[in-house]
């Protein structure tokens, strides 16, 4: 079988673009997770802000019925 030329370099390009598809697909699901990571860390960050609002309520609460004067 004689050499192709145009055969060989479209089995390269078809080699290529399946290599481009591979780094598509590897980068969508790169970007997935890191959006999936970015809304874990938001909801953590929001609930540890209300674990704090609570202690600090929790804590006026207590401290506001200990301030009786003793005079």
């Amino acid at each position: 079988m004689p050499f192709n030329p145009l055969l060989f370099f479209g089995g390269i390009c078809a080699v290529i673009i399946g290599i481009l598809f591979y780094l598509l697909s590897a980068t969508k699901t790169e970007l997935k997770n890191e959006r999936e990571l970015s809304t874990a860390r938001a909801i953590a960050i929001e609930s540890y802000e209300a674990s704090i609002k609570s202690a600090n309520e929790e804590l006026e609460k207590n401290s506001g019925g200990s301030k009786n004067p003793k005079c």
